[in-house]
């Protein structure tokens, strides 16, 4: 009877042994194709991602012109912070030709809002609003592409659609609205990514449409087969 229990717990032993080395190879070698091995990931001809960016090129002729005209006009004054600077939301989509070239588009929206005064009175009583809806084919330059960090620079050149407005608490019936077409632009100089294969999130620093700095996450698809 004794012998019988020894050897079973001499199997068990060695079931549970291989197990959890099999378990261990098995981890070892997710952490390997994650994390090791060649430094570039697999080629995904596809990515599409969504960003987030600040200080938007809002301080250009046309909105300038709308506000310097609405100052005059109605004796309006800010305290000069953060004057003209937007924000924009951009959902990309690029195919990449090359590991290292893709070509694609944003589609995205900017907004700015200033608020003034006038000078008689110290309250805000009057907004000055723009929005531009804009699309930017965009060239993608990728110059690392690790499995786990990247670095790439994009320059694109589009088309927008701009909408000014006045908002006042004090000229109620004298609001001024305009709407232009206006060409639509981003240079990222520097872009950063990081993350798993397929999942990144993005980092850019540029001057456009975009925003000088955003964020922002990718997603990768339409594998390669073959090729690393």
């Amino acid at each position: 009877m004794n012998r019988i229990i020894y050897t079973l717990f001499i199997l068990f032993t060695g079931i549970t042994t291989i197990s959890a080395q099999d378990y261990d190879k098995w981890v070892k070698e997710q952490w390997d194709k994650e994390f090791n091995g060649p430094s570039n990931r697999p080629l995904y001809r596809h990515e599409i991602g969504v960003t987030i960016g600040g200080a938007v090129a809002f301080n250009n002729k046309r909105y300038l012109s709308f506000t310097d005209n609405a100052k005059s006009k109605y004796n309006l004054f800010n305290n000069g912070w953060f004057e003209h600077a937007g924000s924009a939301l951009s959902i990309r989509y690029f195919y990449h030709h090359k590991r290292y070239l893709a070509l694609g588009a944003s589609v995205g929206y900017a907004s700015c809002h200033d608020g003034y005064y006038r000078d008689d009175w110290d309250i805000h009583d009057t907004d000055l609003n723009a929005r531009s809806y804009y699309l930017i084919p965009t060239v993608k330059g990728q110059w690392v592409d690790n499995k786990g960090f990247g670095l790439y620079s994009k320059f694109g050149f589009g088309i927008g659609v701009q909408h000014m407005w006045m908002v006042s608490d004090f000229y109620e019936d004298e609001g001024i609205e305009k709407w232009c077409v206006h060409p639509a632009y981003q240079i990222t100089f520097l872009g950063i990514d990081f993350g798993i294969r397929k999942f990144r999130i993005n980092l850019e620093f540029g001057v456009g449409w975009e925003g000088i700095f955003s964020m922002g996450t990718t997603y990768y698809f339409g594998r390669e087969r073959g090729k690393k």
